[in-house]
């Protein structure tokens, strides 16, 4: 939960890494409840950042949905 919290404080200060992770960890369920909606908004936010770990999970997220 102490990792989550580290990420969620840079992540409100937008740093596009700890957007992203913050998002992982929604997803997973890591220190934090699991949130897929909230973790598409992280990764959506990350991406749009310019991280390429982001957009690429995104692509994956979207290729699993679709299927």
């Amino acid at each position: 939960k102490e990792v989550f919290e580290v990420f969620q404080k840079e992540a409100n200060n937008g740093h596009p890494i700890a957007i992203f992770f913050a998002g992982l960890m929604y997803e997973k369920g890591h220190g934090v409840d699991s949130n897929p909606q909230k973790a598409k908004e992280y990764l959506t936010k990350a991406a749009a950042k310019g991280n390429q770990e982001a957009q690429q999970y995104l692509t994956q997220l979207d290729q699993v949905g679709s299927q």
